[in-house]
């Protein structure tokens, strides 16, 4: 089983992002409400993906990474920044981003489809 950690301090973002990763078979969705719960789940379940949000209050995303990338438990976990910053793409893909998503273009993308990607599970096979 593939799990996902969805990090925003906006509880709806959160529960939209969940039930989207809890349509891909063989996918478990977890949450966090802050960069500190975010970092204690993943460093006790070893998520195979983060979505990120950048604003949080308390530990922000940007701080979420950088302490990522300084613990060789969790260095390797591969993380798409979720921010409606896009000014700050740049910054977190130099700090180990693997993705960056504007939430501006939430509507426009194929989120669950980026996601499969990341963990490697193939879309389930529409009958004819």
């Amino acid at each position: 089983m593939k799990k996902v950690l969805v990090v925003d301090d906006q509880a709806f973002i959160r529960q939209i992002f969940m039930q989207l990763i809890r349509q891909i078979p063989d996918t478990e969705a977890m949450e966090a409400e802050n960069g500190n719960a975010a970092l204690g789940k993943m460093k006790v379940a070893h998520p195979d993906l983060v979505l990120l949000d950048i604003t949080m209050p308390g530990k922000d995303g940007l701080s979420v990474l950088q302490e990522m990338r300084a613990d060789p438990t969790l260095f390797e976990i591969p993380v798409i920044v979720i921010s409606a910053h896009a000014d700050q793409e740049a910054h977190t893909k130099e700090l180990g981003a693997k993705a960056f998503i504007n939430k501006v273009d939430l509507n426009n993308i194929d989120l669950g489809g980026i996601i499969r990607e990341f963990i490697g599970v193939q879309a389930e096979a529409i009958a004819a």
